[in-house]
C-alpha cells in the first residue's frame, strides 16, 4: 500500500470519521485484497478505493487539510477587495460606490430568485409589480405632460414606490426575498421606460443609468424588512 495513497484518503475523509473509514480499509486490504490480488493488484484497489473520495464534501475536506478555513477565507476576501477596489474600477471606469451598489444587487437578486419556489410566489411577485408599477406609471405620464419637464418627481416617486411595493410583499408573503423580486421587477421596467421614453421623446435630462434596477432591489429588500416584521 502506498503511503502517499494512506495520507490523501486521511485528508479526503472528514475528521470524524477519518479513523474507522480508514482503518477498515487498511484492513480490508491487508487481510482479503492482498491475498486474493496479489501485491500489485491490491495496491490499484487501494488507489481506486482511494479516488472513490474524490467527490465535493472530500475535495472540501483536501482543501481544509491544505488550507484551513480561516486563510482559506482570508484569502477570498484578499482577492475580493482587490478586485473590488483596484481590478474592476481600473477595468470599466465605474465608481466604487458605483460597483459595492451593483454587487449587493447582484446578491439579492441572486437570493430573490430562490425564493421562487412555487407559483402562488411567482404570482404574489406580479401582482405587486403590476399595482406598483401602473402607479409609478402614472407619474410618469404627469410628469412628461407638464409645461416645463424635470425628472425630479420621477426619482422621488421611484425611491417611494419600490420600498412601498417590498413591504407590502413581504409583509403578504412572510418572506423577505420577495419584497427584493418586487424590487428588481419595478426597476427594471423602469430603466427600460425611461430609456424608451428618453430615445422617443427627447428628453435629455431623463436618466438613462442602468442602475435603476440595482437600487430597486436594494429598496426592496429594505422596504421588505420593515414589512416582514408586520406579518
Amino acid at each position: 500500500m502506498s503511503l502517499h495513497a494512506e495520507i490523501l484518503l486521511r485528508a479526503l475523509v472528514k475528521p470524524r470519521d477519518r479513523d474507522m473509514i480508514v482503518g477498515d480499509l487498511i484492513e480490508e486490504y491487508r487481510e482479503t485484497v492482498i491475498p486474493e490480488m496479489g501485491a500489485l493488484r491490491a495496491r490499484l484497489w487501494f488507489c481506486g478505493q482511494v479516488l472513490s473520495f474524490l467527490r465535493w464534501d472530500g475535495l472540501t475536506c483536501l482543501r481544509a487539510a491544505i488550507l484551513p478555513d480561516c486563510f482559506f477565507w482570508a484569502a477570498v476576501a484578499g482577492v475580493a477587495e482587490y478586485t473590488l477596489l483596484f481590478a474592476l474600477p481600473q477595468k470599466t471606469g465605474a465608481s466604487l460606490g458605483a460597483l459595492l451598489v451593483w454587487l449587493a444587487a447582484t446578491l439579492l437578486a441572486a437570493g430573490a430568485a430562490s425564493g421562487i419556489r412555487t407559483a402562488a410566489d411567482a404570482w404574489l411577485i406580479c401582482r405587486a409589480t403590476v399595482l406598483w408599477s401602473a402607479l409609478f406609471g402614472v407619474v410618469i405620464f404627469l410628469t412628461v405632460r407638464a409645461t416645463a419637464f424635470t425628472p425630479v418627481p420621477l426619482i422621488i416617486a421611484f425611491l417611494v414606490i419600490v420600498p412601498l411595493a417590498g413591504f407590502q410583499s413581504a409583509r403578504n408573503s412572510g418572506v423577505l426575498r420577495t419584497g427584493s423580486a418586487v424590487g428588481l421587477a419595478i426597476g427594471t421596467l423602469a430603466f427600460l421606460l425611461g430609456t424608451l421614453l428618453a430615445a422617443k421623446l427627447h428628453l435629455p435630462h431623463l436618466p438613462r443609468s442602468p442602475l435603476p434596477p440595482a437600487v430597486a432591489v436594494i429598496l426592496g429588500t429594505v422596504g421588505a424588512i420593515f414589512g416582514k416584521r408586520f406579518v
